[in-house]
């Protein structure tokens, strides 16, 4: 059976997070991927070009990551 999906990580969405960001830092080996949130595709999209803005790293957007901690998704920071 399918895990359920977090919420989306934008204030007040409420969406199902779907897509993860990931954005690296120059410099730095692309494994180091750091992990700005899980979003609905819509705000991913947004927070994506924004962290690369702010990083000026690669940019990914994966599959929700799974909290192992807590046996679910990891939708929120």
């Amino acid at each position: 059976m399918p895990q359920p999906v977090g919420e989306c990580g934008w204030s007040g969405c409420g969406a199902p997070a779907r897509v993860e960001v990931l954005v690296s830092v120059p410099g730095e080996p692309p494994g180091l991927a750091l992990r700005v949130g899980g979003y609905c595709v819509g705000h991913a999209v947004i927070v994506g070009i924004d962290a690369q803005a702010r990083y000026g790293g690669g940019l990914w957007y994966a599959a929700p990551l799974l909290n192992r901690a807590r046996g679910g998704p990891a939708g929120r920071n």
